[in-house]
């Protein structure tokens, strides 16, 4: 595991700058990608089905004009090419973040312990693969990460602010997000569910919904008083469009949400503020915006909101097929 960094300073960074140029011409690539293949597809949802086969059709053609297989074929060397790319800016933005964030530099090797998750036993690696839920468990130093298969303690969710519409810009998109996770006192130990939900916010609209699919735990950076943990989020398929969260929430939920939303932009400005001492190109100042735990309460009534506003479309859906049905009888 490798907390780093250096301290930021004001001198010129040649490392720095070489460090950048060579991940631009890499192929770094952290994601571990699912390839797509004929069952995969297969056994997607309608949704996910049909929003895969719009877009090979704005890319490449009309349908008619391509065999099955080779539209499975394309899509998956589409999503392995994509990972490369998520993988090179991933290589920039952590060593950004690090030169922004991180409290020093430490390079230690880390234990990785599983456990079952409903009665805490520790089991070794081989069962780990065949038990289900597991709970992992990555310790180093003094930093423990507990990794929990199911988000039903509690409720953790995490929001994202001045977000591009084009989160997930196709539907094979992955994104690496970056989750801050404050510790208690005296404490450097940490939770994440990996289906904990991720909301991208443009002001108070909803422009993205995603999920925790893994965590990269490796390139965990630790800071004073919390620690920044890189993640590989998919989307939402319940949510495929943008709304203003305002006209969804309830009105004891609405303040709260502005308050948040307040929080994690001067949260985000810090790093900036931080990174901008550094005398190095703009090219290699940027820094991705930092996802904010959000109270229990607000990101459970946002997701349940999400759930009944897909249960409602669905339930119309299928009402339009019964009646159509019934016009063909």
């Amino acid at each position: 595991m490798n907390f780093n960094n250096t301290n930021p300073s004001k001198n010129i960074d040649p490392q720095a700058a070489a460090f950048i140029a060579g991940v631009q011409r890499s192929a770094i690539d952290p994601v571990d990608e699912q390839q797509i293949d004929i069952e995969s597809f297969t056994n997607s949802s309608p949704a996910q089905v049909k929003r895969l086969l719009d877009y090979f059709a704005a890319s490449h053609g009309a349908l008619e004009h391509w065999t099955f297989q080779d539209i499975v074929e394309t899509l998956s060397a589409e999503r392995k090419k994509q990972g490369k790319e998520v993988g090179k800016q991933h290589a920039v933005h952590h060593f950004n973040l690090c030169r922004a964030y991180a409290a020093g530099h430490a390079i230690a090797e880390v234990e990785t312990l599983y456990y079952s998750y409903y009665d805490n036993e520790e089991i070794d690696l081989e069962d780990a693969l065949e038990h289900e839920p597991i709970t992992v468990r990555h310790t180093v130093g003094d930093v423990t990460l507990n990794v929990y298969p199911q988000n039903d303690d509690g409720f953790q969710a995490f929001g994202i602010v001045d977000a591009p519409d084009s989160v997930f810009h196709s539907p094979l998109a992955k994104v690496i997000a970056y989750l801050e996770l404050p510790t208690a006192k005296g404490s450097y130990e940490f939770d994440v569910c990996l289906d904990a939900p991720i909301y991208w916010f443009y002001g108070t609209k909803l422009v993205a919904a995603g999920y925790i699919d893994q965590v990269l735990h490796e390139d965990l950076i630790v800071t004073p008083t919390h620690v920044i943990l890189p993640i590989i989020a998919i989307p939402d398929w319940k949510w495929p469009k943008s709304a203003d969260v305002m006209d969804m929430l309830p009105s004891e939920c609405q303040d709260e949400l502005i308050a948040f939303l307040d929080y994690a932009k001067k949260k985000n400005s810090q790093g900036d503020d931080q990174l901008s001492l550094l005398t190095v190109s703009e090219d290699a100042r940027s820094l991705p915006k930092i996802a904010i735990e959000m109270d229990s309460g607000l990101g459970l009534e946002i997701s349940s909101d999400i759930g009944y506003t897909y249960s409602m479309n669905q339930s119309a859906a299928r009402n339009a097929i019964a009646k159509q049905r019934r016009k063909n009888l």
